[in-house]
């Protein structure tokens, strides 16, 4: 079976590409769509004589075609991006019926077996959220989500979240339908967002072809639980989403190897499950819960206070500049964060989570990890 994988990060796919090789068995070829820039570069991971897999390289420009290329040069949105790439893949040469469908930074943890994709006859597929439920609103992602709850709902199509960050089953000839019963979003270029569009669409055509949607099983999405609250919870993470600031020094995963170990892969997953576990825990407290439910009073109030002041600009001014500046910053961020107001306070996020997680946890965790034998 082959997996595609639509990358422009040579060193993130190539560092990727060994926990595919050795963690997905049932693979037998690997296809990158890249820019025509890098395709020198991803031939090089291609040629490595330590590749188990056939590795194909396609280019974006090969892929779209002429009609394609101008827009997807035109737009700044990179979910516009990721459609017009991925609806296009059925016009990959030699493409099966049925392939995966992945991100360069998306990371087996333990070894995969081909039935958590397809069984008997029929694929399954992973949903985290409700499009509809969707909070936030900043960035080209945030409003896909939007996007395509709507363009979902005017077909009267369901409006789950699909977009898991972690592999998933794609039916090649479905995937063409879907393609052409979008393609007036696709024209006028809206932000629709590749995953949940498929998923939802295919679903509601032909769900002869589907079991009932499964919780999302990934690692690191969020990257923290202070990003976003969580619709539904991982049933047991088998892959992970990858950031490398999480490997940073100070960083969640930080003593713990990016490339792949062979010999040690299964007790650095384990262990990075375990401390991503730690601070969701601390996040779901009693402690923080009622940190968050002060932050948000807090920030009603301050944004009251504002509207009250907005005629009676001397007053503003001092309670602006006469205030220390630790409150000023405290009131600002409070009045500007949004999505989880608590997490943005100097206390709760720099000193309550990396006291009670970094200090207690982690430390000895790391510890213990370097003494294992």
């Amino acid at each position: 079976m082959q997996i595609v994988i639509i990358s422009n990060r040579p060193t993130v796919a190539e560092a990727s590409l060994e926990y595919t090789e050795a963690l997905m068995p049932f693979l037998t070829e690997v296809v990158y769509v890249c820019p025509e820039a890098q395709a020198d570069r991803f031939r090089e991971v291609a040629s490595s004589p330590e590749r188990r897999l056939k590795v194909t390289v396609v280019c974006e420009e090969e892929l779209l075609g002429d009609e394609r290329v101008a827009a997807f040069r035109t737009t700044r949105s990179h979910v516009v991006k990721n459609w017009l790439l991925r609806s296009s893949l059925p016009e990959l040469p030699d493409l099966g019926d049925d392939f995966i469908l992945s991100d360069d930074d998306y990371r087996p943890l333990f070894e995969i077996p081909l039935e958590t994709f397809v069984e008997g006859g029929r694929s399954h597929a992973y949903f985290n959220h409700e499009l509809t439920a969707w909070r936030a609103n900043e960035t080209d992602y945030d409003r896909g989500q939007r996007r395509t709850a709507e363009a979902l709902a005017r077909r009267g199509f369901p409006t789950l979240s699909y977009s898991s960050h972690m592999p998933q089953m794609i039916h090649t000839r479905v995937l063409t339908e879907v393609a052409r019963e979008f393609a007036e979003e696709t024209e006028r270029g809206e932000e629709i967002e590749e995953w949940s569009l498929y998923f939802n669409a295919a679903r509601a055509l032909h769900p002869e072809l589907f079991h009932s949607p499964r919780p999302f099983r990934t690692l690191c999405w969020p990257a923290l639980p202070t990003d976003w609250q969580l619709a539904v919870r991982p049933e047991g993470p088998l892959f992970e989403n990858f950031y490398p600031e999480l490997y940073a020094p100070g960083g969640l995963f930080e003593g713990i190897p990016e490339r792949f170990d062979a010999a040690e892969y299964h007790r650095h997953s384990e262990e990075k499950i375990r401390r991503r576990a730690d601070v969701q825990r601390v996040y779901d407290s009693a402690t923080a819960a009622l940190l968050r439910r002060s932050a948000w009073a807090l920030r009603r109030l301050l944004l009251a206070c504002d509207q009250r002041l907005t005629g009676a600009p001397a007053m503003r001014r001092a309670m602006r500049w006469c205030a220390p500046g630790p409150v000023r910053r405290f009131v600002r961020d409070a009045m500007r964060h949004g999505d989880d107001p608590a997490w943005s306070f100097p206390w709760s996020k720099t000193q309550y989570v990396k006291s009670q997680y970094v200090k207690t946890h982690y430390h000895s965790r790391r510890e213990s990890l370097d003494q294992q034998p």
